[in-house]
């Protein structure tokens, strides 16, 4: 069975969004750019290419794992390695393959395409454009239903990581539009994410709407309590890494433009709120969090995750002095250039390395 759109619809069910995956891709493409890693002869490629001969779509993606996973002195440049990844696919999607593997090998395509644009290949954008085009295309020829809701989120998932907002915003509404009128309770309730989403891309210029309960009991009270200050909103959990590595620079920032009119609203995506309470007293966090009772379901269903679409964290909204929202993409450097706009009189100190500060406390 090759692809086809009428027996794929359901292929996103079975398979989970592979976000991970693509932020370590993105953290390896980022240390090859910086590298300027050189790239083997191609002779080395085309034995490689003739190599892969897979006798199923199942030992083909084992083997592309393994491809992608190597670390070992051999191993592929990284921008070589995504091009062969790439070829790989191709290879397997002329194969006999199920609509599971359809879906997997689906992501795996955008995000080597993906990291490949931003490492330069000049024929990844046109290539990424086209399978993306193909993709939506296959989805709104559809009838609306909630296998095809579901996949249309699980895509649009995929394009938050591989667009730029305004280029996501566009094919996200489109696939919003297809299925918010639909008049079918389980369709619609399929395509509650991929409908918050792009609510959430819609974000920039216009006002964002929270409901919270913070850690002490209190309304979050937003936004009458926050009037005329630049709000970051975090959507994050105890259980997340990358939300945790942002705190460092968010301390940071927090300490230096606070008194000026800073705030950060953290909403918690725990299951539970006595975890984010000892967390939070913990690493001595100086801001508002928030924790919704969620009635026993999973942190994802937080009130203001479903209005947004949060399918992967840390999301990190920047709300301006007038009340709108200025980026939906505010973390790490970014969030330092929009306070730094915000604030052009405020300086930040830089934080000294461990020795020397160490230095300075005993004099020696």
């Amino acid at each position: 069975m090759k692809f086809a759109w009428q027996i794929g619809l359901a292929a996103f069910l079975t398979v989970g969004f592979v976000g991970n995956i693509n932020q370590a891709w993105a953290q390896e493409a980022a240390r090859a750019t910086e590298e300027k890693a050189e790239e083997k002869p191609a002779a080395t490629e085309e034995k490689t290419e003739k190599e892969f001969a897979p006798a199923s779509v199942e030992e083909g993606t084992k083997e592309l794992l393994a491809l992608l996973r190597d670390r070992s002195p051999d191993a592929l440049p990284v921008k070589q390695r995504y091009a062969k990844g790439v070829a790989m696919i191709n290879k397997m999607w002329d194969m006999e393959r199920s609509p599971a593997e359809t879906s997997q090998l689906t992501n795996y395509k955008m995000q080597l395409l993906t990291m490949l644009n931003r490492l330069g290949d000049e024929d990844a954008e046109e290539q990424l454009n086209s399978f993306i085009a193909e993709t939506k295309k296959g989805i709104l020829s559809s009838a609306p239903s909630a296998d095809s809701a579901a996949m249309a989120s699980q895509l649009a998932s995929t394009l938050s990581f591989s667009l730029k907002p305004e280029e996501a915003a566009t094919v996200i509404n489109e696939l919003a539009d297809h299925f918010k009128d639909s008049g079918n309770e389980e369709v619609e309730k399929a395509a509650a994410s991929l409908i918050g989403m792009a609510r959430r891309f819609n974000l920039p210029g216009n006002p964002i709407e929270l409901t919270g309960t913070k850690l002490n009991g209190e309304e979050l009270n937003f936004p009458a309590a926050f009037k005329g200050k630049t709000v970051v909103i975090d959507f994050w959990a105890t259980w997340c890494g990358p939300c945790i590595a942002e705190f460092p620079n968010m301390k940071k920032l927090y300490k230096a433009y606070h008194e000026h009119g800073f705030e950060i609203v953290g909403i918690s995506l725990d299951d539970t709120k006595p975890v984010v309470e000892t967390f939070v007293e913990e690493r001595e966090i100086p801001w508002t969090i928030v924790w919704n009772d969620k009635g026993g379901e999973r942190g994802w269903s937080d009130v203001n995750s479903v209005r947004y679409g949060i399918t992967g964290i840390p999301t990190m909204i920047f709300v301006g002095k007038d009340g709108n929202v200025v980026s939906i993409s505010a973390r790490g450097k970014e969030l330092d250039e929009l306070l730094a706009e915000a604030y052009p009189d405020v300086k930040v100190e830089e934080e000294k390395p461990e020795e020397e500060a160490k230095t300075e406390e005993t004099g020696e």
